[in-house]
């Protein structure tokens, strides 16, 4: 494409009225683009804001980036934009944090600062400051301090945000303070909602896919964009009559093996051992389960929980390729790893994937399709399972270390090979370069 970013017209595809309509709309200060995964959301929030800043290049405020994290903003928005627009006209550096923007009227030059906002306290990255345009993107991850102080910034007249979001509860700051503020005439709100089965640019097919991948709460929100609850049962799915059965006749079905590990001092020490099968379902064959309170309050070393993890693999008789580790026991995976060093043992230590909603959603739609099942001596997990529930639109904390040692493994085998990856993004840039 030309350097002469004076000279670019934005593409407006002949069978996508609704997201070129959405660009020429986002003349709000905040312009939201809500609704099910895979709807190219972002692809059409980030055109609307390049449109944006391609004709206002001399904002009198900060131009920045927000997302999650750094990862997610090169991930999601800045390599699409740099495969679009080429490396010398759009480039970034993780080690400032910038981005640049070049080709503009008069040679200019925009730079954008990339800030992520993954915690209580990311606030005070902007705090203080004017910001002119921003583009965030999946907003309802981020804390609602960062929300609060990121509208504030917005103080110019003219500033504006473009915002992307995938559904949460409705009593999430993002639907409670925008979108059920949206008709209000006192407030300057653009709001848009896209569904993944209106996107023109996925097949019917793969849009089947997408849909057979979630089931409940999820199904609900990343499939229809509901805003609901999350309430009772984490795993309504779960059933002790289909769920838990005898599982040595499957055992010689079982390919590969791993183990996930929650790991407490204080509270239980969870090891779960997962058989895979060709056909891709995930067989919990075994349970070591140590709760202090059930033995005096005695709390072991990571050193002994490393023998008994020898112990665990022995007596099960197999050869576990990956150890999948609660990420906050960084004691324990050295342990671990010493231990199966010194034990001969050709079995990697990992750190596990945290991802709490993606990781349920994902064992939802196993459960759903029965592709968990678990051995009848795994007495603590199934009633663990059974059990798990909502407290205030969280998991509670409460008899959750089976759970939490299975979802390690399911994001390891399952979730991330599912992740949202916005693929859509680059075939829309694809289509359009």
């Amino acid at each position: 494409m030309s350097n002469d970013l004076n000279f670019w017209t934005f593409p407006t595809p002949k069978n996508d009225i609704q997201a070129a309509r959405s660009i020429l709309e986002s003349t709000a200060t905040i312009n939201l683009w809500d609704g099910s995964v895979r709807a190219r959301k972002t692809v059409t929030a980030t055109f609307a804001w390049l449109r944006f800043v391609i004709q206002n290049p001399d904002g009198q405020g900060l131009y920045i980036i927000t997302g999650k994290t750094l990862d997610t903003i090169i991930s999601n928005i800045l390599l699409p934009l740099q495969m679009f627009l080429g490396q010398d006209v759009f480039s970034y550096s993780t080690g400032t944090r910038r981005a640049y923007l070049k080709g503009l009227r008069g040679n200019k030059k925009i730079t954008f600062f990339l800030i992520g906002a993954c915690n209580e306290g990311s606030e005070t990255r902007i705090q203080g400051k004017t910001v002119f345009c921003a583009l965030s993107d999946e907003g309802s991850l981020y804390p609602t301090s960062f929300l609060q102080m990121l509208f504030s910034r917005l103080s110019l007249d003219d500033s504006r945000m473009f915002m992307t979001t995938n559904p949460d509860s409705k009593n999430h700051y993002i639907y409670k303070n925008y979108i059920e503020k949206k008709d209000n005439p006192d407030v300057s709100i653009q709001y848009f909602q896209f569904q993944l089965l209106d996107n023109p640019y996925i097949s019917d097919t793969k849009k089947a896919e997408f849909v057979a991948m979630y089931s409940g709460l999820w199904k609900r929100r990343y499939i229809y964009g509901e805003w609901v609850a999350a309430e009772g049962a984490i795993y309504p799915q779960f059933n002790e009559d289909i769920h838990v059965v005898d599982t040595r006749p499957l055992r010689n079905q079982c390919q590969s093996y791993y183990i996930g590990v929650d790991f407490g001092t204080k509270n239980p020490t969870v090891f779960i051992l997962i058989g895979l099968t060709s056909d891709k379902r995930m067989i919990a064959l075994a349970e070591y389960y140590w709760n202090p309170n059930e033995h005096g309050g005695k709390e072991k070393t990571t050193n002994e929980f490393a023998l008994e993890m020898l112990k665990f693999i022995s007596n099960n008789a197999v050869t576990a390729s990956t150890i999948i580790v609660d990420p906050s026991a960084s004691t324990l995976i050295l342990s671990l790893r010493n231990a199966l060093k010194n034990g001969n043992k050709n079995t990697s230590v990992i750190l596990g994937d945290n991802s709490v909603d993606a990781g349920i959603a994902t064992t939802c739609n196993l459960l759903e399709n029965n592709q968990i099942l678990f051995d009848r001596s795994c007495k603590n997990g199934t009633r663990e399972m059974q059990g798990y529930s909502w407290k205030k639109e969280k998991p509670d904390k409460v008899d959750d270390h089976f759970p939490d040692a299975l979802r390690y493994v399911v994001n390891h085998l399952f979730t991330n090979a599912k992740k949202k990856i916005k693929h859509q993004t680059t075939v829309y840039y694809n289509n359009h370069h």
